[in-house]
């Protein structure tokens, strides 16, 4: 079900994703992007499926570290350096903004902490889910008439008089973000495979 849907969308004069556009990528059409992966996505799923080693040859996409799907260079490298390349990308992808997942933030749950770039780069992975023993930050990015703004448990406790604290105890704490010896991402002591090969 996931194969078969974008991995990359505009809607309106933003675009959406996992990862990140990387500026080889963003050179790409949409479409093209989007049919590639899926064809690669569902090989690899056929692959599993009957049992057949999934080959890293013969993937233009899926594996690529500057791909839509690992890519993480927007969200964690100095603004300041990559500001023209940023740019660049927004640029070929006739877009103003972007919005991505992927790269968890490592402060408070805040649009403050959610933005890069002057408000052109939003990062909504804020660890909503207690997956792999991380702690919970429930949030969303909402856009109302070309305005970002984010919606936290805090919102609600205030506007139904509840402490904050009762709406999600561990909402705006700093997730636990580590490095194993081989300076692979860690959460709670299991690798994750950010910008390489996933688990399979």
């Amino acid at each position: 079900w996931i194969a078969q849907h974008n991995a990359v969308i505009k809607i309106n004069d933003t675009v959406f994703l996992h990862g990140g556009v990387s500026e080889q990528f963003s050179t790409w059409k949409l479409e093209t992007l989007n049919s590639v992966l899926t064809r690669e996505l569902t090989r690899i799923m056929d692959d599993i499926e009957y049992g057949r080693p999934s080959s890293l040859r013969n993937t233009r996409i899926v594996y690529q570290s500057l791909g839509p799907l690992w890519y993480r260079d927007l969200a964690s490298k100095d603004e300041v350096l990559m500001q023209e390349e940023f740019d660049r990308i927004l640029a070929n992808l006739g877009a103003k903004s972007m919005v991505v997942a992927h790269t968890p933030i490592q402060s408070a749950v805040s649009l403050e902490y959610m933005n890069r770039f002057g408000k052109r780069l939003f990062m909504i992975d804020t660890s909503i889910s207690s997956f792999m023993g991380m702690e919970s930050h429930p949030s969303a990015l909402i856009i109302e008439k070309g305005e970002f703004r984010v919606w936290t448990p805090e919102d609600k406790a205030a506007r139904s008089g509840l402490d904050a604290r009762d709406a999600h105890p561990s909402a705006g704490r700093k997730v636990n973000h580590e490095k194993d010896h081989f300076g692979d991402d860690m959460f709670a002591g299991h690798r994750l495979f950010w910008g390489g090969i996933p688990p399979f």
